[in-house]
C-alpha cells in the first residue's frame, strides 16, 4: 500500500519470538521470564490457601509452567545444546 516496512531486530509470530540469526535466545530468555512469574504466581495461589504442599507446585509446574515454556519447543530445540540455554533452563526447573 506504498508504505515502507519498518526494520526491527525481534518480530513475535505465532507466540515465537524471531531473531535475524534465528539464534531463539530472546525467545527463550521471554518463555523462561514468563514461567517464572507464571511459577511464582501459582506458589501464591497455591500456598495461600493449602501450605506449601510439594505435589501441588509440582502439579503447577507440569501442567501450566512445562507447556508454556515447551510451546514451539521444536523449532528451538537443537540450541539446547549450548551452556548458555541449558543454564537458563536449569534455573527455570530449579
Amino acid at each position: 500500500y506504498g508504505k515502507t516496512v519498518e526494520y526491527v531486530e525481534s518480530v513475535k509470530y505465532l507466540g515465537m519470538t524471531l531473531d535475524p540469526r534465528l539464534s531463539w535466545i530472546p525467545h527463550i530468555k521471554s518463555k523462561i521470564q514468563s514461567s517464572k512469574r507464571l511459577l511464582l504466581a501459582t506458589n501464591r495461589a497455591i500456598g495461600a490457601t493449602w501450605g506449601h504442599a510439594p505435589k501441588l507446585h509440582m502439579w503447577g509446574y507440569t501442567g501450566m509452567v512445562r507447556p508454556k515454556v515447551l510451546y514451539g519447543c521444536h523449532l528451538w530445540a537443537h540450541r539446547t545444546s549450548l551452556k548458555t540455554v541449558q543454564n537458563l533452563l536449569k534455573k527455570l526447573q530449579r
